[in-house]
């Protein structure tokens, strides 16, 4: 997207897509490389580019939601597209 490369992660309930998950494709990297100010960094940049792409403030659709994040457990930025039943 917009020449970034991002690993997606599609998650199912039954036969039914509920979430596809992006973060960003990057080289593998030691724990000791890491650093939670590139991580926010990811999540502005994607906050900004979501909101460029769908507009500004809550991401709330009939099909669902959209917004980028942190995922502390994780340590890593995304972007979620949630879909409702």
């Amino acid at each position: 997207i917009d020449g970034v490369a991002f690993v997606a992660t599609l998650t199912f309930e039954s036969e039914r897509l509920f979430s596809i998950l992006l973060n960003r494709a990057r080289p593998r990297r030691d724990w000791d490389q890491w650093s939670l100010a590139e991580e926010q960094a990811i999540v502005a940049e994607d906050t900004r580019w979501l909101a460029a792409a769908v507009g500004e403030g809550r991401h709330e659709f009939p099909w669902g939601t959209a917004g980028a994040g942190f995922d502390e457990r994780g340590a890593t930025a995304y972007l979620l597209l949630r879909y409702q039943r």
